[in-house]
């Protein structure tokens, strides 16, 4: 992930949330010297962290992590991610997400909707481990970033 850009857009989320970064620090659980280091891109925070710096400021998280509007488009074109088949048209998808798009009895239990899919696939563009990730690993990041546990499939 580009750690510039994403402290820039946390930055950016907070302030037009008109919080100081105390106050979000205070929202996340963490101290207020990590959310000036995030800012500042001399610390990465984890999913977990992104996640809840999201729902504080009141920003989808793919906002935080989405493409650069300014750049040319990513391979994986978010916008069609918004379905398992819009997904899977997308041959940039990681290996794992395509599984996990394949697996009509996992995303049903787990009652994936459109915005998820784009979630998931901002993610997948913005980090270089994505390839990396199994298709329960990408289960478990959306459970993650609703706050549940994995059912059992």
């Amino acid at each position: 992930m580009d750690q510039q850009l994403i402290g820039a857009r946390i930055r950016q989320a907070r302030q037009h949330a008109r919080l100081t970064q105390q106050a979000l620090a205070d929202a996340v659980g963490i101290s207020q010297s990590y959310i000036q280091r995030f800012e500042t891109a001399e610390r990465e925070p984890s999913l977990g962290q992104l996640s809840s710096i999201a729902e504080a400021v009141n920003v989808p998280l793919h906002e935080l992590l989405g493409p650069n509007l300014r750049e040319p488009p990513p391979v994986l074109d978010i916008a069609d991610c918004h379905s398992p088949s819009g997904l899977l048209k997308q041959c940039a998808a990681p290996a794992g997400l395509r599984d996990l798009a394949n697996s009509t009895a996992l995303h049903t239990a787990l009652e994936v909707q459109p915005e998820d899919w784009q979630a998931l696939a901002a993610i997948a563009a913005a980090w270089p481990r994505a390839a990396l990730i199994t298709r329960d690993g990408w289960a478990a990041i959306l459970l993650t970033l609703r706050g549940m546990s994995m059912p059992n499939t």
